[in-house]
């Protein structure tokens, strides 16, 4: 009797056992099913997350594993990994007050986005790509809110901060490499969207080409378009995703997408620090007999003719 006993027990542990093990396999079967299943066949591509649908992002046909994936991918990313070219803000200050002594500049570099820099004469100023950085980085925190430049109020309103500039040259056309940190606590918090990533900040790199005018009235300028945008280094449908949604704030104020406002806030500001070119000068550095064109690029560095009160 207690055979039958202990065997009927054992016989109702080991089917309980099969029961639990059979409703783990369908749970397991279900999660898998519906990982491999997009927000489209779920019929959740309308659901608003910070006033947007996964249908405005263009993730109503990407499998949820992968954005999952792509989500991991992405936010296990390290800044160190993606800034090749920083620079020492300490340093650059130096180089970069060097550059503009006696210029219109003065301490307040938002002026870079707005207007020409005007020297007394007209120097031959080599500027490093990391000094732009900093200049560059510095006029966005100069910037005011109410500057008549929407492209910079924006930036500074973003919490946009320039982490490095590269500048490189293949054969006749130059290279533009801009890596930026975005506060996207900022825009998670005014969206309502929780962090769940615990992310303080994205880095956006923009991928660019640039060319220099010879002659008429693009002679020495800079003119940039952009060909890539990365966020933390990578490109999927999550960085094409949050690329949308950020160009979509940039797109209402400047009429470019993020990338293309990016690479032509850079060439406005190069254009504004001078003409790009090569020439003879003095032995106070003034410029004797100026070429215009991408005799001003090398590798990490821009070359320009500085503007004057009396442009040439």
């Amino acid at each position: 009797m207690a055979g039958r006993q202990m065997s009927g027990g054992l016989k109702c542990c080991i089917t309980g056992l099969i029961v639990v093990a059979a409703i783990v396999v369908l749970l397991v079967v279900a999660v898998v099913i519906v990982l491999n299943m997009t927000p489209a066949q779920l019929k959740l591509t309308e659901i608003e997350v910070g006033g947007v649908t996964l249908t405005d992002l263009g993730l109503a046909d990407t499998k949820l594993i992968d954005i999952i994936k792509q989500l991991k991918e992405l936010t296990s990313v390290k800044g160190e990994n993606i800034v090749k070219n920083p620079f020492n803000a300490e340093e650059e200050k130096i180089k970069a007050e060097e550059d503009l002594r006696g210029s219109s500049a003065g301490s307040n570099y938002s002026i870079i986005f707005t207007e020409n820099v005007v020297y007394p004469n007209s120097y031959v100023k080599t500027f490093k790509d990391t000094t732009l950085a900093y200049i560059v980085d510095k006029a966005i925190t100069d910037t005011s809110k109410d500057s008549d430049d929407k492209l910079a109020s924006e930036l500074k309103e973003s919490g946009v901060s320039v982490k490095e500039i590269t500048i490189g040259k293949t054969c006749d056309v130059g290279t533009l490499s801009i890596v930026a940190q975005l506060n996207v606590k900022k825009y998670l918090e005014e969206a309502s969207i929780p962090n769940l990533f615990d992310l303080d900040g994205i880095y956006l790199t923009v991928n660019a080409t640039f060319t220099v005018g010879e002659e008429g009235e693009n002679a020495g300028k800079m003119q940039a378009e952009s060909k890539e945008i990365l966020i933390n280094g990578t490109n999927n449908a999550i960085t094409k995703a949050l690329v949308k949604a950020v160009s979509k704030t940039f797109s209402d104020s400047t009429g470019e997408d993020l990338g293309q406002a990016m690479a032509s806030a850079i060439s406005s500001v190069v254009n504004h620090l001078g003409f790009i070119g090569s020439s003879t000068k003095d032995d106070d550095g003034i410029s004797l007999v100026p070429t215009y064109g991408m005799s001003g690029v090398i590798e990490h560095y821009l070359t320009v003719i500085t503007h004057t009160s009396i442009e040439e």
